[in-house]
């Protein structure tokens, strides 16, 4: 449980100091959700 523990807080800590990872996912959703309503 600590390890995964760790590892989320690894990743958010990554979200907040790399901004374009942010977009980057916002842009695949849109992308995803694109594809499903076409």
């Amino acid at each position: 449980v600590k390890e995964d523990k760790g590892h989320l807080t690894k990743n958010i800590d990554k979200c907040y100091n790399n901004p374009s990872y942010y977009q980057i996912q916002a842009v695949i959703e849109l992308m995803t959700k694109a594809q499903y309503l076409l």
